[in-house]
């Protein structure tokens, strides 16, 4: 306690908090960001923190060639520095595959970017060897030995990095599987107390909250227990126990769930979904939804202001008149402010589908990109390493050169993805059903007077876009079916036309929409009411 109040921690391996600072990938950074920044920003029942990993290299650097995606390690990523962040003198030591391993501890004071403090660890530090140093260099890369060291500098690392802080937490907050470390530590310290293994774990549980991220079996890893165990990820743990918990493999999400007061999913969808996945788990704490919000930095001052569509007209003028001029400097390529700008701009993933309005009937959107009804702007990274994504990006990309009207752009960063909302006039989101968790864009967008055309999944189905949006595709009970992508693309042919017609031959109307999707977003999809339904339904429970 603090002030009376409890202490709550939140944790994951990335954030994301501005363009200056390359320590997050995509969603759940900019979840974890907005946690942080609404926390900082009003007086609530609890008293935060954030932890997190200080990515010498961040993710990476998103070029392209004449051929498409530059993938050479050495020139897509390079280290970085913050002068902003503050030593706080704390090192703390964790063994990694039989080698100790120094920790050291930053602050991100608070009115760096209006949230609460933030711790980030770091091994690149003198003392530590060369593999050591590596481990908190590059963001989702390396191999599963590196992983496993990574998490357990974040786990076990990150709990002992508070108590040498002075720092008590009364709860820990894990974003995805990659914080299970954080239970596992506190559950052997409760072990050396002299506790069971029984009486150990139900302590663990009262310190310990799991949000699951993604149903993506990516988002809930399993790695052989053997391999865990001679890495150091469960010192003092014995090995039937964790068996117990995990099974071997030993899957991380199960071990949360098991290790867990209460776990969440991201939105009224996926905790159907997520309750499915998990059903077979016998010990398993409760799943409930906490639909995920973005932070209002999202939103342009001038989106802020608009309360007619005189004024989000004018807002939307000027920002289709930035990003028009960023795409031009970058291809070459003039877009028309008067033809319908339809924007797909989210992380590159295959179950994300950003290859579905091209891919089965090419001619049918070539048409209407070359009748100028509508014109096309993609952006997304995806994993260098995820050789498939990339080479849906190169297809795209080559085909964006010769073809009017479209353009594919490298380089999504925050400072892009949030003109991108801006200037887009419909949003185009398009995951296989039921594999997004909740989706971020579809609000950011509609913060900055976009309308949506959506399939039917993830945290959009409970907003105003169902009203004033446009969806498409079917409630599919197969998940994973070539099936379903077939009948959605069938059913978006029918849709888009609707949004054309209205853009152009009803501007009193698509602007009507704008403001209701606006106000909904701003009122329902906020971060300040996500942390509000964690503290009520998650850390105060």
């Amino acid at each position: 306690m603090e002030n009376g109040k409890p202490v709550v921690v939140s944790s994951a391996f990335e954030v994301m908090l501005g363009q200056k600072f390359h320590t997050y990938a995509g969603g759940l950074g900019a979840v974890h960001g907005a946690i942080l920044k609404s926390a900082g920003r009003n007086d609530w029942p609890v008293n935060m923190y954030g932890l997190s990993m200080l990515w010498k290299d961040g993710y990476y650097d998103q070029k392209v060639g004449p051929s498409g995606m530059i993938t050479d390690e050495d020139k897509i990523y390079k280290s970085r520095s913050y002068d902003f962040l503050e030593d706080t003198g704390v090192r703390v030591r964790v063994i990694i595959d039989g080698h100790s391993n120094i920790i050291k501890v930053w602050r991100l004071p608070p009115e760096v970017f209006k949230t609460v403090p933030i711790f980030f660890l770091d091994t690149d530090i003198s003392g530590n060897d060369h593999l050591a140093r590596s481990i908190t260099q590059r963001l989702y890369t390396g191999n599963e030995r590196q992983r496993l060291a990574q998490e357990i500098v974040k786990g076990i690392g990150g709990v002992r990095a508070l108590e040498a802080l002075g720092i008590k937490p009364d709860l820990y907050h894990g974003h995805e599987c990659h914080s299970l470390l954080i239970a596992a530590e506190i559950l052997r310290q409760n072990m050396a107390l002299g506790m069971s293994f029984e009486e150990a774990q139900e302590a663990t549980r009262q310190k310990f909250v799991f949000a699951t991220h993604t149903p993506e079996l990516g988002g809930n890893e399993e790695h052989d227990i053997d391999l865990m165990i001679k890495m150091g990820c469960f010192p003092d743990i014995p090995r039937d126990k964790l068996i117990g918990l995990g099974g071997n493999p030993f899957s991380m999400t199960v071990a949360g769930l098991r290790l867990a007061k209460r776990a969440n999913a991201v939105s009224e969808l996926h905790c159907q979904t997520a309750n499915a996945m998990w059903q077979h788990v016998d010990g398993r704490c409760q799943i409930v939804p906490v639909t995920n919000g973005v932070d209002l930095d999202w939103q342009y001052p001038e989106f802020a202001k608009a309360d007619s569509a005189e004024a989000i007209i004018l807002a939307k003028e000027k920002y289709q008149t930035i990003l028009f001029r960023h795409i031009f400097k970058r291809t070459g390529k003039q877009l028309d402010e008067n033809i319908l700008t339809i924007v797909w701009a989210r992380r590159f993933a295959e179950y994300k589908r950003p290859w579905l309005i091209f891919d089965m009937d090419w001619p049918w959107i070539e048409k209407l990109l070359k009748e100028r009804k509508i014109q096309i702007i993609i952006a997304g990274k995806p994993h260098p390493n995820d050789q498939k994504a990339v080479n849906t990006f190169n297809w795209l990309y080559r085909r964006s050169l010769d073809t009017p009207g479209l353009v594919v752009l490298a380089g999504y960063e925050y400072w892009l993805s949030k003109i991108l909302k801006a200037g887009a006039d419909l949003w185009f989101q398009c995951p296989r059903r039921p594999r997004e968790a909740c989706g971020t864009s579809w609000i950011s967008a509609n913060f900055n007077g976009t309308l949506v055309l959506f399939s039917l999944d993830g945290g959009i189905l409970q907003s105003a876009n169902m009203k004033y949006g446009f969806p498409f595709g079917v409630d599919y009970k197969c998940s994973f079916s070539g099936e379903q992508d077939k009948l959605d693309f069938q059913d978006l042919v029918k849709v888009l036309p609707n949004p054309i017609d209205m853009f152009y031959n009803d501007k009193s109307q698509w602007y009507q929409w704008v403001l209701a999707v606006k106000k909904d977003a701003v009122q329902n999809f906020n971060s300040d009411r996500m942390l509000r339904d964690y503290i009520n339904s998650i850390y105060l429970s």
